[in-house]
């Protein structure tokens, strides 16, 4: 029995001499990848229903989505995490959506896409909307294929 291989051993040996990698390849190659960018959405809005069908949207999309029912947590959620861009209702509860974009200015997130997402409808509405520091405007009810195209292009722009 003293001559008898043990499988693992020999796997081990066989493996070792296969790989012609040095150590720093190795884990650059198998381990230190950086995994492809997830884009992730701050989706500010207190509607349960329009919550729910936007973050399914945008999960279908492959965008990661972080929930605000209102401006404070949007507020809180920035500070604990980084997101890509922010679709943002205007008729919010407490803070509405202009007083939310401003303070995302002020609070150092200058280069941060913020699009209302909104049911106010009016050329003075989206001029509110850009004096309050926001990027864009989607009318709601939305139209999915103008959200997708305008949030892809600013996730591009960033």
């Amino acid at each position: 029995m003293e001559n008898e291989i043990n499988p693992h051993e020999a796997e081990v040996g066989c493996c070792k001499e296969e790989i012609q990698e040095s150590d720093e390849d190795f884990w650059k190659n198998h381990f230190l990848r950086e995994e492809p960018h997830v884009p992730k959405i701050l989706l500010v809005e207190d509607e349960v229903l329009n919550q729910n069908l936007i973050r399914m949207f945008c999960e279908q999309n492959g965008w990661l989505v972080a929930v605000a029912g209102d401006g404070k947590r949007a507020l809180e959620i920035l500070e604990e995490e980084e997101v890509d861009l922010v679709l943002l209702d205007i008729q919010l509860p407490e803070m509405n959506g202009f007083e939310v974009a401003r303070r995302i200015r002020a609070s150092g997130h200058a280069d941060l896409p913020i699009i209302a997402a909104t049911a106010l409808s009016g050329a003075d509405v989206e001029k509110a909307c850009l004096a309050a520091g926001m990027n864009g405007y989607l009318r709601k009810p939305l139209d999915f294929q103008k959200m997708k195209e305008v949030v892809t292009r600013w996730l591009k722009e960033e």
